[in-house]
């Protein structure tokens, strides 16, 4: 195998999985993106990829730079694994949703919030997969469009509750918002879905990353290593099965030990499933909400 250099390479930091995680040298050199260095993946047995470019230019760009050479000095190799690129969405594609918030604000969500997080609801004569649902964009560490998340606002027994259009499990979602509160306190709380973003962030609970279900994946761990977070809040949904709710925050619990000095888990105290629950439920929701805001201050 050929000899690169990775002491060239900057943010560095581990992976769960064995891999590490690095900025981008041609990103940020070429296109100044990848500041937050996510972009490398860099495997054991010495391979790497950039998760955005996958492109031999860009790849062989890469092996020169680590080489010794700079950044335009470029040869082609082929390099093995390769990751499939995520797509990206036009920032045009915001316009065709509408600035309908009602669903929402009956549940107790501050406005404001959702503008932040760019809600909006699309039409259903637009006749696309999120069609009639409340809409939020997803966005990557480089503040491009990534996917898309909506909720149902009518009842329907045939159609999920979220729909989700992109992969999910390349986000950390919402950085771009909640990026600077983590930075700054250290702490950051994991909850399921964006309903219980909206219900935390309305009751000035800040530092929340949103991971879409059960599982934790390697680009959260590694938004989380590379803002030097040493608080974890496991904040997962009490389910009456306890297989579930508790049994995923023990497990992520586990999968961030090595990396984070404090876990702690954290489930809605009872009577509520969840944090949505609770910024429903008016002057009593919001004594819980506030109990958890003080936990964390």
């Amino acid at each position: 195998m050929a000899s690169y250099d990775i002491s060239k390479l900057e943010c560095v930091r581990p992976n769960p999985d064995g891999t590490k995680q690095a900025r981008c040298p041609i990103c940020f050199a070429q296109k100044g993106m990848d500041k937050k260095g996510n972009h490398l993946k860099i495997w054991p047995n010495g391979g790497f990829n950039c998760v955005v470019d996958q492109s031999p230019h860009h790849v062989a760009a890469i092996r020169s730079f680590l080489r010794g050479n700079g950044v335009d000095d470029v040869e082609y190799i082929d390099i093995q694994p390769k990751l499939s690129a995520e797509t990206i969405y036009p920032e045009d594609s915001l316009k065709g949703l509408l600035q309908d918030y009602s669903y929402w604000l009956k549940r107790g969500i501050r406005e404001d919030v959702l503008k932040k997080l760019e809600c909006g609801l699309a039409p259903k004569e637009t006749k696309g997969k999120l069609s009639g649902r409340t809409v939020f964009p997803l966005r990557n560490m480089d503040g491009k469009i990534a996917g898309w998340s909506g909720r149902l606002v009518e009842p329907n027994s045939f159609a999920p509750k979220w729909k989700h259009l992109g992969r999910l499990g390349t986000l950390t979602y919402c950085w771009q918002v909640s990026g600077p509160y983590i930075e700054e306190s250290k702490t950051a709380i994991l909850i399921e879905s964006i309903g219980d973003y909206l219900a935390l962030f309305s009751h000035d609970i800040n530092p929340v990353i949103c991971i879409f279900g059960l599982n934790i994946g390697d680009r959260v761990i590694s938004s989380l290593i590379g803002a030097s977070v040493n608080r974890v809040f496991v904040s997962l949904n009490r389910d009456k099965d306890p297989r579930k709710g508790q049994a995923a925050a023990d497990k992520i619990a586990r999968k961030l030990s090595p990396f984070i000095s404090d876990v702690r888990i954290r489930l809605p105290n009872p009577p509520y499933k969840d944090f949505g629950e609770a910024a429903e439920d008016g002057e009593r929701g919001a004594k819980e909400l506030a109990a958890f805001r003080s936990e964390i201050l």
